[in-house]
């Protein structure tokens, strides 16, 4: 096992795991209506292959698409087609979604299963990926099957299961490991043999022992597999930070994990993997965190893709206190929800419920010039220049400033003692940037 290792820059900040990082992962209660996005995550939006009136079992392909940037959409439960309509997800997407009424029954369709036979088929598991519709499960969404078949040939050594859940609140990684250690290995173990890697890591903080140890114990049937225990830091589970915690390399400016020969994904997609692969199981599920001081009863619930939000908060016992922000995702750099009856989607990891008290609402004074701001980002920007620049709209001095290199962590927001907007800033200007194509 790796231990003590980090990146330069962060910020150590309240974790706020409490609330449910004991709390077992819990089965959703059957809901009534399922909304199932046909774009999760991103890529191109598939097709449905249904229409209103149909009846579908569980796990049934129900969204398809030719493109190669796309995956596949199943059915999460059994029942009839009643509506497809453009709707709001929880992450504030408006893609088209396939209402299903359940019908109680729980009937679903049986995949095939692979067994291990000797070496893993690049191509046959890159295909897997893409029919159970494998998505990065950490909360970027990329589709799975892309990103390994972008990976194949071309000399990447190490992969990584990405643990950190470095976000405040977030414990659904954790849960994952700490109940399903074996059906992650497994999963980096077959990416290991599929890309031909030297080694295989799962990488996790060390605000997570018990999760630690039982990944090392089961990481011990395992050729190639090693557990690295990183110190406890956000923003540790942006890819790019993992990859200089574990492997002291640096991705280069614009450049991917690829360029230093790295494959990184979180452990709920190598999970997935793995239960498509030896189980034949679509994604149709994941496990979500509803947290925070405003949830009644916060839990893991491994929630069915589709799901509206309140559904979830209702099975939490609904909320509690003052509340004034539900988040998809984490606080520091998810969506604020604006409808509870938004569905779930494969790629959020969290809902998080918080009350006034946990707030700051202080307004903005000037900047003192103390340049935490700058010790904070893990990029490296000077974000107090970057937010002078953008003030007066100035975006090309913005763009030459690499403010495109800015992965929206909001470390440098969280440190300011001036609480300038400065994430927000940043955020506008890259916008801006990008739709002006320049």
């Amino acid at each position: 096992m790796i231990n003590n290792i980090s990146f330069s820059g962060g910020v150590h900040m309240n974790e706020y795991k409490e609330f449910s990082e004991k709390q077992p992962i819990e089965k959703q209660n059957l809901p009534e209506f399922v909304h199932i996005p046909v774009l999760q995550g991103t890529g191109v939006a598939c097709e449905p292959l249904v229409k209103k009136g149909d009846t579908v079992k569980k796990g049934q392909l129900i969204g398809s698409c030719e493109a190669s940037y796309s995956s596949s959409v199943h059915a999460s439960i059994s029942g009839t087609v009643v509506d497809i309509k453009e709707m709001f997800t929880a992450e504030g997407k408006k893609v088209s979604c396939i209402s299903i009424e359940n019908d109680g029954t729980e009937d679903e369709v049986v995949y095939e299963t692979k067994n291990r036979d000797g070496e893993v088929d690049p191509k046959e598991l890159v295909q897997v990926a893409k029919d159970a519709g494998i998505i990065g499960m950490g909360g970027g969404g990329f589709p799975f099957n892309v990103k390994l078949n972008g990976a194949i040939g071309k000399g990447v050594d190490s992969i990584l299961a990405n643990g950190a859940e470095c976000e405040p609140f977030l414990t659904s990684d954790h849960r994952t490991m700490v109940e399903h250690p074996e059906d992650v290995i497994k999963g980096v173990a077959l990416v290991v043999d599929a890309l031909n890697a030297d080694a295989g890591y799962i990488a996790v903080e060390d605000n997570k022992p018990d999760a630690i140890d039982l990944l090392d114990k089961t990481a011990s049937d395992f050729e190639k597999i090693t557990v690295a225990s990183m110190i406890t830091k956000y923003p540790q589970g942006d890819s790019a930070r993992v990859i200089d915690s574990v492997l002291n390399r640096k991705v280069p400016i614009g450049e991917r994990s690829g360029s230093v020969n790295a494959f990184v994904s979180n452990v709920g997609t190598f999970k997935a993997l793995a239960d498509a692969y030896y189980n034949g199981k679509p994604s149709i599920e994941r496990v979500i965190s509803v947290t925070g001081p405003g949830v009644a009863n916060p839990k893991n619930i491994l929630a069915k893709v589709g799901t509206p939000v309140i559904d979830l908060i209702n099975q939490c016992g609904g909320f509690k206190g003052d509340v004034v922000a539900v988040i998809s995702g984490g606080p520091m750099s998810g969506h604020q929800i604006f409808d509870l009856d938004s569905p779930v989607t494969k790629s959020i990891t969290g809902i998080v419920v918080l009350t006034r008290e946990y707030m700051d609402f202080r307004d903005p004074t000037p900047c003192i010039k103390c340049d935490r701001c700058i010790h904070a980002c893990p990029v490296k920007l000077n974000p107090q220049v970057l937010e002078k620049a953008i003030r007066k709209e100035n975006f090309d001095m913005a763009k030459k400033l690499h403010v495109e290199e800015c992965i929206q962590c909001g470390s440098c927001s969280f440190v300011c003692p001036a609480k300038r907007h400065l994430a927000e800033s940043i955020k506008r200007a890259i916008n801006e940037i990008w739709a002006r194509g320049n």
